[in-house]
């Protein structure tokens, strides 16, 4: 499959045309996929030139039209401008098209007019970035308090501030005790006036509306499988909700959206069953929320080793979450302090005052102090886990929030030094780019150590192959059999990238 993009200006009645044939030819071949960029006539030489640069290019007209293979953010391959563009639809497609000098116009007409509003609206927007949180009504405690932790995010919070949507797919009555409830959170927030007379959090009951615009969406309703629900029936209950808002995404959101699952359930496996049917979304921008689970073993392990919390690190947490987990405490990164003796150490007298070395800190793994601990941790953090939840009457989310802000402050950051911060993530695996994705299927969102790259998107990080051991590997290949057969008995495909890299290349020649 191939990705086209055409850039244009929005009064180029060439840029119409081009539009105009590509969306003909997406709504009557499935494989044609296209995406159109308008730039106005003040930012057309700085952007053409950034761009010719980039690619060793030499376009100057508007259009621009070029091709991505197998998904967007590949390798641009230029057709040129609209002449060329014609040439390869007749040739690949056997299509021509002409319209009349007045439809074209008409067709300019609407792009300009289209842009111009987009423009305005963008200028006049009230606030940096929206957010839209779906939640179940019994979760409205840990809404409260991931309203508090958003407003901690200042890379969310940056510019003209921050608004959130808050959306419940079926509100109680008016009058309930929830929605009083929900209402009093409303106002006691807005009463803060963080950005002016501008509301901070609006409670929206239109599902078009908890779509439309938003920047980033949090899903958090629960689907914990209820007690004597078959399997299949619990899967086919997530696949429902995740369609019906797949086809909202598809209709009303915008391409740059960010999804982040951290709900109760099988969060995995809904990350793959949105990726599957949400056809507009780049799947790096969809990711499931794993780092929490590791979160809980880090007390548990310092008690054991002797080591400080502060001086652990997060573990890798691999599993289709939901359904199956692994967390390696072996692998947790801590920082130790050494002795780095001098020469004079070997030779020095038992009362010697001279310094024997200096100390620096190192950073080690955990594998030579918990030999063998596996099932002893695993087995106290869900004891513990227990106690807890008999104590609270829920189960406890501070591990959640507190992974969840990490995973937006790292996401939205400036800085482009991520091969350092690795976290744990549900992320859809891709062959493409990282060959193997440590044997995970292509488009299966599976939990795995990742890193952001230089577009902020959520990748596998290419150095976890290093991670497994041989004690790790056959759990691994048994959790990932497993996820398959759930995804496959669900109906859905996971070879969402089915060309490896040389095979991509080999395309250009029928592409």
């Amino acid at each position: 499959m191939a990705f086209y993009t055409i850039i244009g200006q929005p009064d180029c009645q060439l840029f119409a045309h081009a539009v105009y044939v590509a969306q003909y030819l997406s709504e009557r071949m499935p494989n044609f996929k296209y995406r159109k960029i308008l730039k106005s006539k003040l930012e057309w030489p700085d952007f053409v030139n950034d761009l010719n640069k980039k690619n060793k290019w030499f376009m100057v007209k508007s259009p621009i039209i070029w091709k991505e293979i197998s998904g967007w953010g590949g390798k641009p391959y230029l057709l040129g401008g609209l002449s060329e563009f014609w040439d390869y639809c007749y040739c690949y497609y056997g299509f021509e098209s002409w319209i009349a000098k007045k439809e074209l116009e008409k067709l300019a007409h609407d792009n300009l007019t289209y842009f111009e509003e987009n423009v305005y609206s963008m200028t006049h927007r009230t606030y940096n970035c929206l957010v839209t949180l779906m939640f179940d009504i019994d979760r409205l405690d840990f809404i409260t308090y991931l309203i508090e932790e958003l407003l901690q995010v200042s890379e969310l919070a940056k510019g003209k501030g921050l608004f959130i949507h808050l959306y419940k797919e079926e509100y109680e009555v008016d009058d309930s005790n929830e929605f009083r409830e929900l209402k009093s959170l409303e106002k006691y927030y807005n009463s803060l006036a963080l950005y002016g007379n501008r509301p901070l959090v609006e409670i929206v009951r239109d599902d078009v509306a908890s779509i439309r615009n938003s920047d980033v969406l949090i899903f958090s309703e629960n689907f914990m499988r209820h007690a004597n629900e078959d399997e299949e029936i619990w899967v086919k209950r997530c696949l429902i909700r995740i369609r019906d808002m797949a086809d909202l995404i598809n209709i009303y959101g915008k391409r740059e959206l960010k999804v982040i699952f951290c709900n109760e359930g099988p969060i995995c496996f809904m990350a793959t069953c949105l990726i599957e049917c949400c056809t507009v979304l780049n799947p790096a921008n969809i990711v499931a929320l794993t780092a929490d689970k590791g979160l809980s073993i880090i007390e548990i392990v310092s008690r054991l080793t002797r080591v400080p919390v502060e001086k652990i690190g997060a573990p890798p947490v691999w599993g289709f979450i939901g359904f199956n987990q692994y967390v390696d405490e072996t692998n947790i990164i801590f920082k130790a302090n050494i002795l780095k003796p001098y020469k004079r150490a070997l030779t020095a007298p038992s009362n010697s005052t001279l310094p024997l070395g200096t100390i620096l800190p190192e950073l080690r793994s955990m594998s030579y102090l918990l030999p063998n601990q596996h099932s002893i941790i695993a087995n106290e953090v869900l004891k513990r886990q227990k106690s807890i939840e008999e104590k609270l009457g829920r189960k406890p989310f501070q591990a959640k929030l507190r992974a969840l802000k990490s995973l937006l402050k790292l996401w939205f950051a400036d800085d482009h030094n991520t091969n350092e911060n690795v976290i744990s993530l549900g992320v859809c695996s891709d062959v493409l780019n990282h060959t193997g994705s440590n044997d995970i299927p292509p488009g299966l969102v599976f939990s795995q150590p990742c890193i952001r790259d230089q577009k902020h998107k959520w990748r596998p990080f290419s150095n976890s192959s290093t991670l497994i051991s041989d004690e790790l590997k056959p759990i691994l290949k048994e959790m990932i059999d497993e996820a398959v057969t759930v995804v496959k008995g669900a109906g859905l495909s996971i070879n969402l990238f089915p060309f490896p890299e040389s095979a991509s290349e080999q395309m250009l020649d029928l592409l």
